[in-house]
């Protein structure tokens, strides 16, 4: 939101609140944000900040460093490791993604299982000054081709899609490497290992080769390819290092301690093979990036990217673990194309449990006629709440507004057996379940935009650190913004304003409020008023939009407030802003910063 702070009044912020802002972001937006005023360079470049970005475990990385870490900061620290550290006596190499703070690791080709790669007719063990390791493993000549790499999930960082990579070289001499393919995979515990196929060729002859192989030996290898599992037959890549590499495949690294077991095999062909030199296999975060050739079917991608977009919806839940459980336990879910139809699953879910959990009351009530009274009224609680978990609300934008009524409904339960003094475990307990699920459902509808971090960090901190007058006033923005829509867009726009910060009670605020949004509605008309001078052709739709927003303001007034009508004129100034809406989709108006001026406004106004 431009305009809230002006430059320096960041300077007003002490450092040691900066710092915890700070940390709740990424590496990369705490660089950027050095940018800012001196106080936030001074923070971003704290321990505190860095240590944040910093694995649970980098302390034991370090311990196992092959030669001793030298830094004066944390920060120095997270750089160094981004820069590739040799651990476990030169066998592995360990590295954080500079972005994210993720972490990656290579296993040498001594850590690997190589079938019979200490018998020295089949392979020789030697160095090259390219290799990271002290140690490549080079194939002379043998038939039977087998690599194997396994790593631990508790090692990676938690709840990331990982790549696993083989890194290797082929030589000018190389023979028998690609007549047929070779079949590569990865296994996580005892789920079932996604397959596929490689060639283990330069990419710049694969082309070629396939052309030759298809004129010359087309029956040939046609019966080679049947005695393997089908796959993409994918080749090596480029790396920035110099060698090449080949994705085994991919997998998600949950919250349990899993064996991830990576591989390559070529036994089925044999005949003999060589030139081919192995550094060892990397493990590191990846992108989720559609369509990919790595994927051996469009329903591999699809689960793939049912489990991102699940495990970034609950980033926001309140016990990761327990959303993501429940989520990714349906299939519906996983298939999911976008976080509205994980929302739409996660509201049917929550729907059906309030079901479950209403007719669960009303079955207690029968069984316990001394309770009846109160099991009764839950059970008209859950029913009730049943109504509020629906998509109309994620159409018109009150989904998480609903879904916090279904809590209250809940909410009303427990202090209906409270009062009622009616203890009863199954009836905790099946609350308990319930709101699992809720909160999974909270967190799916919660929109995207709601992650504005370092505001919400900002008035956390001021809340916790600075008992003032500018306490209270956090306190009553706070107490005011659990009304919004959008919870902290409303915190980050009543907070960044001093004399909101230091208003005496909630009218003030509504004051403060109201005073906000007239004026982004008297802008918004005067934008639309210039907008429908450089754009002729759509000029009666845009003028219409210049007055419904000039209209809007006249509701958003202090009168409201002295005669109790304030929520009422906002929802009519709303309707103003819908009309503009309408007024630019029948006139077929399509421009992209109307419509950001717009989705602005409802930010400012907190219906977004």
């Amino acid at each position: 939101m431009e305009g809230l702070l002006d430059h320096h009044e960041f300077d007003i912020l002490p450092e040691g609140c900066v710092s915890a802002i700070l940390s709740f972001t990424s590496p990369q937006d705490a660089c950027k944000s050095s940018l800012v005023s001196t106080i936030f360079q001074a923070a971003a470049d704290s321990d505190v900040v860095w240590e944040s970005f910093l694995p649970a475990d980098y302390q034991e990385m370090v311990s196992r460093s092959t030669v001793p870490c030298k830094f004066s900061s944390k920060k120095e620290l997270f750089l160094l490791l981004s820069n590739s550290l040799l651990i476990d006596g030169g066998r592995k190499s360990f590295k954080l993604e500079k972005s994210s703070g993720k972490k990656s690791f290579m296993l040498s080709a001594r850590d690997l299982h190589i079938t019979w790669s200490d018998e020295s007719p089949y392979w020789h063990w030697g160095s090259l000054p390219e290799s990271r390791f002290s140690e490549v493993a080079v194939l002379r000549t043998m038939s039977w081709l087998e690599i194997v790499g396994t790593i631990k999930t508790r090692m990676l960082t938690p709840y990331t899609k990982y790549g696993a990579y083989l890194v290797l070289k082929i030589t000018d001499r190389s023979y028998g490497l690609d007549l047929m393919p070779s079949e590569i995979s990865v296994e996580v515990g005892n789920n079932q290992a996604s397959r596929n196929t490689a060639y283990l060729r330069l990419p710049k002859d694969h082309a070629r080769k396939q052309q030759m192989e298809s004129l010359l030996y087309g029956n040939r290898m046609h019966m080679l390819k049947s005695r393997v599992a089908e796959g993409d037959g994918r080749v090596p890549s480029e790396r920035d290092d110099g060698w090449l590499e080949i994705e085994l495949g991919e997998f998600f690294s949950g919250g349990n301690d899993e064996e991830v077991k990576m591989s390559l095999m070529e036994v089925k062909g044999h005949h003999l093979k060589g030139g081919l030199i192995i550094e060892g296999i990397e493990v590191r975060p990846k992108k989720l990036a559609f369509p990919s050739p790595n994927y051996s079917s469009k329903k591999e991608f699809v689960l793939q990217a049912g489990v991102e977009l699940v495990s970034e919806v609950c980033k926001q839940s309140q016990d990761f673990q327990s959303c993501f459980q429940i989520l990714t336990s349906h299939p519906q879910t996983l298939s999911a194309s976008d976080k509205k139809a994980i929302a739409e699953k996660a509201l049917a879910l929550a729907r059906k449990e309030s079901v479950g959990t209403s007719g669960f009351f009303a079955g207690l009530a029968q069984r316990n006629p001394a309770s009846k009274a109160v099991l009764g009224k839950c059970a008209a609680d859950f029913k009730e709440a049943v109504q509020f978990l629906n998509l109309k609300g994620l159409q018109g934008g009150t989904a998480s507004l609903d879904v916090h009524y279904a809590l209250d409904d809940a909410e009303s339960c427990e202090s209906s057996l409270s009062s009622g003094h009616v203890h009863i475990d199954s009836a905790t307990a099946r609350i308990k379940k319930w709101k699992t699920v809720y909160e999974a459902a909270e967190a799916a509808t919660m929109d995207s935009k709601n992650r504005i971090v370092i505001f919400a960090a900002i008035v956390l901190y001021l809340f916790l650190h600075f008992a003032s007058q500018t306490e209270a006033g956090v306190e009553l923005a706070s107490k005011v913004c659990k009304n919004s829509e959008n919870y902290e867009s409303c915190v980050q726009t009543l907070t960044s304003y001093p004399q909101t910060v230091a208003a005496p009670n909630e009218k003030a605020i509504a004051e403060k409020a109201l005073e906000i949004a007239r004026k982004e509605s008297e802008d918004t008309s005067v934008f639309f008023t210039g907008l429908a001078q450089a754009n002729p052709a759509s000029k009666a739709a845009l003028e219409q939009c210049a007055a419904h927003f000039k209209e809007a303001v006249q509701f958003l007034n202090l009168k409201g407030l002295q005669g109790g009508t304030a929520s009422l004129d906002v929802h009519y100034a709303l309707d103003e802003v819908d009309q503009c809406q309408d007024a630019l989709s029948s006139g077929n108006v399509l421009i992209d910063s109307a419509t950001s001026i717009i989705q602005k406004w409802k930010t400012v106004n907190g219906f977004q």
